[in-house]
C-alpha cells in the first residue's frame, strides 16, 4: 500500500506538468492582452492630446480596472503554474509562536534543533524554510537571499507605502544613511488606523526600525551570489530570530527562503516536502502579505498547529485571524479542503502539565467559522505519533483528492479568467464603435470622388485644348528653329573655313600630290561645316522644352499636380514619371516617354541634309576634278563646292522649319492618348489621385485624413486586443 502511494504521488507530479505548460501558455495570452489594453490606454491619451474633440468620444472607456483584473489573474496563474511545476507535494505548517510547529517539523523530518530551531522565548523562526525529502542523500542546506534591489522593493518599500512615510529609498546606501521618516506622518489617514489598528501600525514601524538599525549586520548577505550553500549546522543562524540562549540574530532579515534536503525517517513516502511558514499569526514578523503569497505558491496542504495551554484555553480571535489569513492565500480554493488542524497534546513527561482533556474539548467544540479536512490530537514531539496521525493521514488524503483539488483550483481560476475576458470583450466592443461618429457618413471616399471628378473634367478639357493648339501649328514654321538656322548659316558664310594657298602648298609637298591634298581639305571643310550646324541643338532643345512646359503647365494648373511634384517645365514631367507608382505602369510609361522626348541635330536634321554634302566628300562623283595643277586650282574648287553645298543645305533646312511642330504634335498626341483616351485611364488617374489627395487638396483632406488616420490606428489597436481575447484561455478541458 505504501509503495502504491509513492507511485501515485509520483504519478500526480508527472500529470501536473502538462497543466503547468498550459498555464504558462495562458499566461502568455493574458500578457499579450494586457499589453494590447495598455497600448489602447496610451493611444487614448495620445488622441486626447492631439485632437481633444476625438478624445472626448473615448473618455468613457476605462481600461484601468481591466488591467488590474488581468494582473490579478496573472498572479493567480503564477500560483497555479508553480503548484503544477513543483517536483513534489508540499505540506505547510503554520501557527502562532510556541505552539509546537518546530517540534512537529523535527518529528516529520528527523532533523534537530540545529536545523529547525525551537525555543521557549519569543518568536524563534524568521524565515520560510523548505525541508525536502531526498532518500539516500546526505543532509545539505542552502539559503536564497534578496538582492539589494529586491530587498528594497519587496521588503522595505511596502512599509513606506502602508505607513505613508513618503517615497521609499531608491538605493541601499540611502536606506542606510538616512534616518527613518517620523511616524506617524502628518497628515495621517484615519481610515488606515481603523483598518489595521494603531498598535499594529506602530509595531510595523518598529519592525521597519529593526531592518534599518541592524542593516550593517546582514547587509553582506544582500550581495551576490543570492543563493549560498551552507553547513546544515549553521542553518539556525540564517533562519532564526534568536539563539538558543535568547540572543537576537538578524541574518534572517536578508533571507528570502531557506532549503534543506535530507532523508526523512519514514520510508516509501514519495517526493514530499514540509514548509515552515513563520510569521502567520505571529507579531514577530510583519511581512504577512509576502508570506501569504508564498503560502499560495508553495503549499499543497497546510497544517494548523495549536497547543492548548494546560489549565484552560480556547479558540480565540488570534486563531480565527490566522485561519482567515491563510484562506487569502488561495481564495479560489476553499481552505477547508486543503488543511488539517493539529491539537498538540503535551506529554506528561515533558513537565508542562497534561492538556489531553483540553485538546479533546477544543476538538469537539470547534467554531463553525473554522473548518478543516479533519482535526487530530497528536504529540508533536513524538515521531511515531506524528507519522501515523499526521503524515499518513495527509498523504492518504492527497493521493485520493489532490487531482480533484488541482482541477477545482484550475477550474476556479479559469472561470474568473473567462469572466475577465468577457468584461474585456464588452469594453472592446464599445471601443470599436467609439470613433465611428468622428468621420462623416460615407467617409472621405465620396468627398474625394467629387473633387477628383472636377479635376478630371478640367484636366481633360485643357489638355484637349492644348492639343488643338498644337494641331493648328503643325504646318507653321518654328521661329526658334528659323532664327537658329539663320545664325548658323551666317556663321558658315561669314567665317572663313578655307585653307590658305600656303597651307595647300605645304599639304601638297607633304603628301606629294595636289589631288591627295584636295581630298584631305574636303574632309576638313565638311567636318567644320557639320560642326557649325550642330549649333542648332540648343534651339531644338529650347523648342522641345517649350512644348514640355506647355504640357506641364496644364497638368500643374488644371490637374493641381504642382502640389504633388515641386517642379515646373520639363523637369516636372521627369519628376512625375518617378512619382507615379509602378502599379500604374500605363501612366508611368506615358510620362517616361514624353520626358525622354528629344530633338537634336544628329537625330533630327543631319540625316536629312547628308546628301547635300556629297560635293565635300571625296570619292563621290560630284567632288571629283579631272586635273589639278596648282594650289590655286585646289582653293578655287574648294570655294566653289563649299558655296554650292551651303546653298543646298540652306534650302533643305528651310524645308524643315515646320517639322518640329509636327513632331511635337505627334509626341503630345501620343501622350494624351495614353493618359486620357486609353481604356480605364480615368480609373488609373483616380487611383493615383487617391494616393496623393492629401497633397492635392490639403485644405480639404488634411483634417479629414488626420481624423481617419487616428480612427484607423484606433481600430487596429482594438482589433489586436480582440485577437488577444480569441486565444485559448482554457486551463482544463
Amino acid at each position: 500500500m505504501l509503495i502504491n502511494r509513492e507511485i501515485q504521488i509520483n504519478s500526480i507530479i508527472f500529470q501536473r506538468r502538462p497543466l503547468a505548460e498550459q498555464t504558462e501558455r495562458v499566461q502568455a495570452h493574458l500578457r499579450s492582452l494586457f499589453v494590447a489594453l495598455s497600448t489602447l490606454k496610451e493611444l487614448q491619451a495620445d488622441i486626447d492630446q492631439r485632437k481633444p474633440e476625438l478624445g472626448q468620444t473615448l473618455a468613457d472607456l476605462d481600461f484601468d480596472p481591466l488591467k488590474a483584473a488581468i494582473q490579478e489573474q496573472l498572479a493567480n496563474l503564477e500560483k497555479l503554474k508553480r503548484r503544477f511545476a513543483r517536483n513534489g507535494l508540499n505540506i505547510g505548517v503554520i501557527g502562532r509562536a510556541r505552539q509546537g510547529k518546530s517540534l512537529l517539523l523535527q518529528s516529520l523530518t528527523g532533523l534537530t534543533s540545529a536545523e529547525i530551531p525551537t525555543g521557549s522565548l519569543l518568536h524563534c523562526t524568521g524565515v520560510c524554510s523548505i525541508v525536502q525529502h531526498e532518500p539516500q542523500v546526505p543532509t545539505y542546506a542552502e539559503v536564497t537571499c534578496y538582492s539589494e534591489q529586491e530587498f528594497l522593493d519587496e521588503v522595505i518599500a511596502p512599509y513606506y507605502h502602508l505607513l505613508q512615510l513618503g517615497d521609499p529609498p531608491s538605493t541601499l546606501s540611502e536606506f542606510a544613511s538616512e534616518p527613518l521618516p517620523v511616524y506617524p506622518p502628518q497628515p495621517f489617514d484615519a481610515t488606515l488606523c481603523q483598518e489595521y489598528g494603531p498598535a499594529n501600525l506602530l509595531e510595523k514601524y518598529r519592525h521597519l526600525g529593526h531592518y534599518h538599525e541592524q542593516l550593517p549586520t546582514y547587509r553582506h548577505l544582500l550581495q551576490p551570489p543570492t543563493t549560498r550553500a551552507i553547513n546544515p549546522k549553521d542553518f539556525r543562524s540564517y533562519v532564526a530570530q534568536y539563539t538558543e540562549t535568547g540572543a537576537p540574530i538578524f541574518n534572517y532579515m536578508a533571507v528570502r527562503v531557506a532549503r534543506i534536503g535530507c532523508t526523512f525517517p519514514h520510508t516509501d513516502i514519495g517526493s514530499i516536502a514540509v514548509v515552515d511558514m513563520p510569521g502567520l499569526g505571529d507579531t514577530g514578523i510583519g511581512d504577512q502579505a509576502r508570506l501569504i503569497q508564498m503560502l499560495g505558491e508553495l503549499v499543497d496542504f497546510v497544517l494548523f498547529v495549536k497547543k492548548p495551554v494546560p489549565g484552560g484555553d480556547f479558540i480565540g480571535d488570534v486563531e480565527v485571524q490566522l485561519y482567515d489569513t491563510a484562506r487569502r492565500a488561495l481564495p479560489t480554493l476553499p481552505i477547508e479542503r486543503w488543511s488539517l488542524l493539529i491539537l498538540n497534546k503535551v506529554s506528561p513527561l515533558a513537565g508542562l502539565g497534561d492538556n489531553a482533556e483540553l485538546c479533546a474539548k477544543l476538538q469537539a467544540a470547534l467554531p463553525r467559522s473554522l473548518q478543516f479536512v479533519d482535526s487530530v490530537i497528536v504529540d508533536c514531539a513524538n515521531p511515531d505519533d506524528v507519522r501515523h496521525e499526521v503524515l499518513d493521514r495527509v498523504l492518504a488524503y492527497l493521493v485520493d483528492h489532490i487531482r480533484d483539488l488541482d482541477r477545482q483550483f484550475a477550474v476556479a481560476c479559469q472561470e474568473e479568467l473567462l469572466q475577465v475576458r468577457q468584461q474585456v470583450q464588452l469594453v472592446l466592443e464599445q471601443a470599436s464603435h467609439a470613433l465611428q461618429v468622428a468621420v462623416p457618413r460615407g467617409g472621405s471616399s465620396a468627398i474625394f470622388r467629387q473633387h477628383f471628378d472636377q479635376v478630371w473634367q478640367k484636366l481633360t478639357r485643357e489638355l484637349e485644348h492644348f492639343m488643338r493648339q498644337l494641331h493648328d501649328l503643325r504646318k507653321v514654321e518654328s521661329t526658334i528653329l528659323q532664327q537658329a538656322i539663320e545664325n548658323a548659316l551666317w556663321l558658315c558664310k561669314t567665317q572663313n573655313i578655307m585653307p590658305t594657298l600656303q597651307e595647300i602648298q605645304d599639304r601638297r609637298d607633304l603628301e606629294g600630290s595636289y589631288t591627295i591634298a584636295y581630298h584631305q581639305f574636303l574632309h576638313d571643310i565638311r567636318t567644320r561645316l557639320t560642326r557649325r550646324l550642330m549649333s542648332l541643338d540648343p534651339a531644338l532643345n529650347e523648342f522641345v522644352n517649350e512644348v514640355k512646359a506647355g504640357v506641364a503647365s496644364v497638368l500643374i494648373e488644371h490637374g493641381r499636380l504642382g502640389l504633388v511634384v515641386p517642379a515646373t517645365g520639363a523637369p516636372f514631367l521627369e519628376a512625375m514619371a518617378e512619382r507615379i507608382p509602378s502599379d500604374l505602369p500605363e501612366l508611368k510609361q506615358a510620362f517616361e516617354q514624353i520626358a525622354a522626348f528629344r530633338l537634336s541635330y544628329r537625330g533630327f536634321i543631319h540625316y536629312r541634309i547628308r546628301a547635300h554634302l556629297d560635293r565635300l566628300t571625296p570619292d563621290t562623283p560630284n567632288s571629283q576634278l579631272k586635273e589639278i595643277m596648282s594650289a590655286t586650282d585646289v582653293l578655287e574648287h574648294l570655294e566653289l563646292f563649299y558655296g554650292e553645298t551651303i546653298a543646298q543645305v540652306e534650302h533643305a533646312l528651310q524645308e524643315l522649319l515646320a517639322t518640329p511642330n509636327e513632331a511635337a504634335f505627334a509626341v503630345v498626341e501620343e501622350f494624351v492618348d495614353q493618359i486620357l483616351r486609353a481604356k480605364n485611364s480615368a480609373r488609373r488617374w483616380e487611383g493615383f489621385y487617391d494616393e496623393v489627395k492629401l497633397e492635392v487638396w490639403p485644405e480639404i483632406f488634411g483634417e479629414l485624413t488626420e481624423t481617419m488616420r487616428i480612427q484607423e490606428e484606433w481600430q487596429a489597436a482594438v482589433k489586436r486586443a480582440f485577437q488577444s481575447t480569441s486565444a485559448d484561455y482554457r486551463l482544463v478541458p
